[in-house]
């Protein structure tokens, strides 16, 4: 029992001293967890309607959980959502109730069900049918998140690889012995990034090739524009994880870093609906590489967009490397000072 009471003193003392260790235990996952809360709940958005063929009881019904928009009531449904006039548009007509989408969006096709299902109590209104201007055919949910997930899966990896494999390298000390040479500290982050990049873009290739042609999954728009996506991605979670493992003093430590780095941005890539948020939290997302990648995936893989309508997706990618890359080459002077 002495060996037992030592060996569980031990490693409570090694917990408590290590502040790394307690930020992950007690307030990361408070952090997560709330904003899956938010995430998950019920958004506080505003939901915007046309409505055609309603006669005044019906939108009365909907005045009351939404904003019924009256000057785009003249345009095609389409055009109505393709310019964001309204969040969703119902037509009420003999033939049944026609709800028109601009995508797949659970929340607000929830919102104007429960309107719809309390006008049927009263009036007797058949269930509608639903179109949406976007994701018409994605008739699985792997199809409508294929964007999201190869976003996700190509930063995730190679941010563990190239953080991880970074780490090894000083245990091993081979980076020690490097930077005793006149090697410039541009000439290593350089190389480091050069070198996994060839591997990355080479993992982001093969993934986004394999989930196009062996699953099916239709490119409706660029196909380049959909590789250097996937491409500057992959070397920004390169400059990313080069950057975290300089702070790491094992591999351990590197994955210690996943619950903050890399979690969070899953929930901000588009998994989920991030309109309508409390407190601003979507603004969160512009802070995070996933959210651009996945964003810019679903420009071409799911609304047909060309590569000129990625530029400022591609543009902030490309400005995370730049910027990662310096602090990258400042940090690793705690190594050798030139």
């Amino acid at each position: 029992m002495k060996g037992m009471k030592g060996l569980i003193l031990r490693i409570l003392k090694q917990q408590v001293n290590d502040k790394r260790t307690l930020a992950l235990i007690f307030i990361v996952p408070l952090f997560i967890m709330t904003l899956i809360y938010f995430l998950l709940g019920t958004a506080e958005d505003d939901i915007t309607v046309v409505l055609r063929g309603a006669d005044d009881a019906v939108t009365a019904y909907f005045e009351e959980e939404c904003t019924v928009v009256d000057a785009a009531a003249n345009k095609p449904a389409d055009e109505i959502l393709a310019n964001k006039d309204a969040d969703a548009v119902v037509n009420f007509s003999a033939g049944g109730t026609k709800i028109w989408l601009y995508e797949p969006d659970s929340a607000k096709l929830a919102a104007i069900n429960g309107v719809l299902k309390e006008i049927q109590s009263t009036q007797g209104q058949t269930p509608p049918e639903v179109l949406y201007l976007y994701g018409e055919n994605l008739d699985t949910l792997f199809e409508q998140l294929a964007y999201a997930l190869l976003g996700i899966l190509s930063f995730f990896l190679v941010f563990l690889i190239s953080g991880v494999s970074f780490v090894h390298e000083r245990t091993l000390g081979t980076l020690e012995r490097l930077m005793l040479t006149p090697v410039k500290r541009t000439t290593v982050i350089g190389g480091i990034t050069v070198g996994f990049g060839i591997i990355g873009i080479l993992q982001s290739l093969l993934m986004f090739v394999f989930t196009v042609s062996v699953f099916s999954i239709e490119c409706r728009g660029s196909y380049l524009g959909a590789l250097l996506i996937m491409v500057m991605l992959s070397l920004t979670a390169i400059s990313m994880g080069l950057f975290i493992s300089i702070f790491a003093h094992s591999e351990f430590q590197v994955f210690q870093f996943i619950p903050v780095i890399i979690v969070p941005q899953i929930f901000l890539s588009g998994l989920f609906p991030l309109e309508g948020l409390p407190l601003h939290l979507d603004l969160l997302k512009y802070a995070t590489p996933i959210y651009y990648g996945c964003n810019g995936l679903k420009k071409i893989l799911i609304y047909g967009e060309s590569l000129a309508a990625v530029w400022p997706e591609l543009a902030v990618l490309a400005g995370l490397i730049v910027v990662f890359f310096a602090l990258n080459v400042v940090f690793l002077k705690r190594y050798r000072a030139e």
